[in-house]
């Protein structure tokens, strides 16, 4: 059998065996890897920074009734108006906060800087006009204070 990196011939030790050393299958998969990361360098983009899973979360809520969210959002008649490419141009358009201007950090979406996705009219769907970035600290204070003045 020939190896599928250096195409040496080896003896497999067992019938699925397709390389004839570990270190082989290793960088074989580190090349494939790299060579998807190129061919595919949005997509790659998107799910590193978590656009793709913001809009999916976004996605979920807005349209499965078996999500625990969806009583707040499409149980509302909140939609999602957006393709995920549209989604992601105003995901990633911005790297400033809305409201207070400080640049919002992509390493680390936990922190207190995190980039987060909001909804200036809490009773419109997510549609081009009514969404903007912001960073998490703010996106906290403001549903705080959404809160506060429902009670």
């Amino acid at each position: 059998m020939k190896c599928k990196k250096c195409k040496r011939s080896f003896d497999p030790n067992h019938g699925n065996q397709k390389f004839c050393s570990q270190l082989c299958s290793d960088t074989f998969y580190d090349d494939y890897r790299e060579d998807w990361k190129k061919n595919h360098p949005q997509i790659e983009q998107d799910y590193t920074k978590g656009g793709s899973r913001a809009y999916n979360n976004i996605q979920q809520r807005c349209e499965n009734p078996n999500h625990p969210s969806y009583s707040n959002y499409g149980g509302r008649g909140i939609q999602l108006r957006l393709s995920k490419e549209e989604f992601l141009a105003i995901y990633f358009g911005s790297d400033t906060c809305g409201l207070c201007g400080q640049t919002v950090n992509d390493e680390n979406r936990n922190a207190k800087d995190g980039r987060t996705l909001d909804r200036i009219d809490q009773a419109k769907s997510y549609e081009p006009d009514n969404l903007r970035i912001l960073c998490r600290s703010c996106n906290a204070s403001l549903a705080y204070k959404r809160r506060k003045n429902r009670l």
